[in-house]
């Protein structure tokens, strides 16, 4: 059957009448896109991660320097524990960005499906351990500006 039989019945799709072969290949196209964009957009958000674990520890430090003084009730221990915890998130962020090497079969559409499942699933347990160390040492140095 093709495309141009005019008993092949128009679906709307917005605006656009289209044929359901053309519909749903557009459909399955932005589906195959958006599995394979999912590693993508963890790196981007890994990316934003390291530039908040550089600039966090920065202005928290220049601040501490800043406000020195012989009254300072800031522990040393939870300074130390936040700055770990930001240097920890850093490493995990950039765990995201360092490709990871799998073989996988070109010409084999559930190999590639798993492959790109694994690689986003991997990328976003990473983003979220950073995201949450990054929080943990926010709350720290919260904890300790407010004891």
């Amino acid at each position: 059957m093709s495309d141009t039989h005019d008993d092949v019945p128009v679906v709307n799709a917005g605006t656009i009448p289209v044929r359901p072969s053309k519909y749903q290949e557009s459909l399955q196209d932005s589906f195959a896109k958006d599995v394979a964009n999912q590693a993508g957009r963890m790196e981007d958000l890994a990316k934003i991660l390291i530039n908040l674990n550089l600039a966090i520890p920065a202005l928290y430090g220049a601040v501490l320097k800043l406000t020195q003084d012989e009254t300072s009730t800031i522990s040393g221990v939870l300074i130390l524990i936040a700055f770990t915890s930001w240097l920890v998130a850093l490493g995990l962020a950039f765990l995201v960005l360092l490709p990871v090497k799998t073989k996988v079969n070109p010409n084999s559409i559930p190999a590639l499906e798993t492959y790109f499942a694994t690689q986003a699933l991997r990328k976003q347990k990473l983003v979220m351990s950073a995201s949450l160390t990054t929080f943990f040492g926010i709350c720290l140095v919260i904890f300790g500006l407010v004891l």
